[in-house]
């Protein structure tokens, strides 16, 4: 836990630096200070968290990386940057999406909560259309564009779906935080989209770097938890 008490103090320095930055008009300076926010998670999660997922270690360190390439492109063209950091953030997801819903009882899921889970898939999917209706609107995007991009989100949704499946299938703490982690990555994938297609405001920017934050730590947190019962073979 005084590991727990650290990181949040070395994270809130960071988010508190970029608030900074953007209050005195310096988005640039600002993206300097939240790049490394995941990295640092990612650090201490390899060497501060006693028992390790792997899953959860390469969703960091993949997360990580394409935080850093959102700065520092390291000289490659802006669309292999696009498409190599977006890769990675997809790959990211679905290794937390492996690690929520591997060896899931789905048969248990279809016969309690089957009408919650179709209305979760169907809300999920509207959500991706919308998304991307936005997204089209607002930018001329080729056609290869527009699919990499319902790709992304519907690996964003796909992390919610499966999280809240995992919550219905073993209500405890470890679950709650993680699906809260995931709604707080929805949310803020949907926030970064009208910050980047609809309205390039700062707040904007502090807000989805504040769930994102949040949902990283919100991952670290669950990480320290002890499972028990079925939850052992997951996390």
């Amino acid at each position: 836990m005084r590991n727990t008490k650290v990181l949040a103090i070395i994270v809130g320095a960071l988010y508190i630096l970029a608030a900074y930055a953007v209050y005195a008009t310096n988005q640039k300076i600002a993206e300097y200070f939240i790049m490394p926010i995941a990295a640092v998670i990612a650090i201490f999660y390899l060497f501060c968290v006693p028992k390790k997922s792997k899953h959860v270690a390469m969703f960091l360190i993949f997360y990580a990386i394409s935080d850093v390439m959102d700065v520092w492109t390291m000289g490659l063209p802006t669309h292999w940057v696009y498409y190599i950091g977006n890769t990675l953030y997809i790959l990211a997801y679905l290794m937390i999406i492996f690690c929520v819903l591997y060896k899931i009882s789905f048969s248990y899921i279809y016969k309690k909560h089957k009408v919650s889970a179709i209305a979760l898939l169907l809300l999920s999917i509207y959500i991706v259309y919308v998304l991307m209706q936005v997204v089209t609107e607002a930018a001329d995007l080729p056609v290869e564009d527009c699919i990499f991009e319902s790709l992304y989100f519907s690996s964003v949704q796909g992390l919610l779906v499966a999280t809240l499946l995992k919550f219905f299938f073993y209500d405890s703490k470890k679950t709650f935080l993680m699906f809260i982690a995931a709604l707080c990555i929805v949310i803020s994938e949907v926030l970064y989209s009208a910050h980047i297609y609809i309205a390039n405001q700062d707040f904007l920017l502090l807000l989805t770097t504040f769930l994102n934050t949040t949902a990283l730590m919100l991952i670290y947190i669950q990480s320290e938890l002890k499972a028990s019962g079925p939850l052992k073979a997951f996390y």
